[in-house]
């Protein structure tokens, strides 16, 4: 019983430094503002439909048949 606190004991202070160092990560990879988000969303969206225009690239003539 005495082995296993230790172990907790040591545990513990790791899960804490880990779940920071997490949550400090994903703060920061998340975009500045709205504005972002919403140009990013409107770029991913004129690159669904019609890419071709977007990378200034011919019509394209046929369709994959899949």
């Amino acid at each position: 019983m005495l082995n296993l606190n230790r172990r907790i004991g040591k545990l513990v202070p790791l899960a804490i430094a880990s779940a920071l160092a997490i949550a400090s990560f994903s703060a920061t990879a998340l975009p500045a503002n709205a504005d972002a988000i919403t140009s990013s969303i409107a770029r991913g969206g004129q690159f669904y439909d019609k890419w071709y225009k977007v990378i200034k690239a011919p019509k394209l003539e046929e369709t994959h048949f899949s």
